[in-house]
């Protein structure tokens, strides 16, 4: 793990877990999708992967 506060880069917008409802600071990836920050894998706490921006 990096000690370098700047890895992972800043959260950009809110997103919010499609299945149960917690939100997440979050980047927009690559992809078009969303990759929330602080979360195992890019995983809802609950499991999930979907999100909607807030």
């Amino acid at each position: 793990m990096s000690d370098d506060p700047d890895v992972g880069g800043e959260p950009e917008l809110v997103v919010r877990c499609a299945e149960c409802g917690n939100t997440y600071p979050a980047q927009r990836g690559e992809d078009g999708g969303f990759r929330p920050i602080g979360t195992a894998a890019g995983t809802c706490s609950c499991g999930s992967s979907e999100f909607e921006q807030v």
